[in-house]
């Protein structure tokens, strides 16, 4: 997914739904390529700051 994020911003990424015992293992795209994110779990939330230049 493109977020259209004009100068800056955060983007949240929580659970839609129960992540289950081993949690959810997510992604994200960033200029120096991909790179893992924390697990998901029950209950948290990870916070990107976005600055576009």
């Amino acid at each position: 997914m493109i977020l259209p994020i004009r100068i800056a911003g955060n983007v949240s990424v929580t659970a839609a739904g129960d992540p289950g015992p081993a949690g959810i293992h997510a992604g994200a795209v960033f200029v120096p390529g991909p790179t893992a994110l924390p697990v998901l779990t029950r209950n948290t939330e990870i916070v990107i700051a976005v600055v576009v230049q």
